[in-house]
């Protein structure tokens, strides 16, 4: 028998289906205001591909070539 309660607060960034799938989601949105990321990359700065895919979970439109060309 499986006993446990809790509840979090997550930004909708943080939870996935496929992975969470065995918690309840209810969205709170309408609670909070909207809020906004920004990322800053210095524009001579060398970007590890880590980096890359840090920049493309926060923002999926932007890819490597997006960034690069961004930085240009």
């Amino acid at each position: 028998m499986k006993l446990g309660l809790g509840i979090g607060l997550l930004a909708n960034i943080a939870y996935d289906p496929e992975c969470d799938g065995e918690l309840d989601m209810t969205d709170a949105s309408h609670l909070f205001p909207p809020s906004t990321t920004y990322l800053g990359v210095r524009r001579d700065a060398f970007l590890r591909g880590y980096m890359y895919e840090f920049i493309h979970l926060l923002a999926p439109q932007f890819d490597r070539n997006a960034v690069d060309a961004a930085l240009k």
